[in-house]
């Protein structure tokens, strides 16, 4: 049973290394980590607004997330660089991608389709 955890541990190091930086083959255009997703038909798509502060954590190879004022964290999906600033202020149109899982697990995906920032 040890050999199987130690076989999908490696296997998603590889997986994390492909994705690392950025785009790559598997990951985030947000930054770090890795995404896991599939392409679902008949999901659909729920635009919603979100404000919060980004910040950097430093989980897993780091991700870029949305920390709402209740304290709610969401992993940023396809973030524009503009929008990866620490302690920057925003509202950001998107939805939740209940179809992806990331490797830091800090909360659900945001997939960012439009951003503005707070005065």
């Amino acid at each position: 049973m040890a050999w199987i955890l130690c076989l999908v541990g490696s296997l998603l190091l590889a997986l994390q290394w492909l994705a690392l930086p950025g785009p790559g083959l598997l990951g985030s255009a947000s930054g770090y980590g890795i995404s896991i997703h599939g392409n679902w038909a008949g999901a659909e798509a729920v635009m919603q607004e979100y404000s919060g502060t980004i910040q950097f954590l430093d989980i897993e190879g780091g991700v870029w997330v949305l920390t709402l004022p209740s304290g709610e964290h969401y992993a940023l999906f396809r973030a524009p660089k503009e929008l990866l600033q620490e302690g920057l202020e925003v509202t950001i149109q998107g939805q939740i991608r209940e179809d992806m899982v990331t490797v830091a697990q800090v909360g659900p995906v945001l997939e960012v389709k439009s951003f503005q920032r707070q005065p």
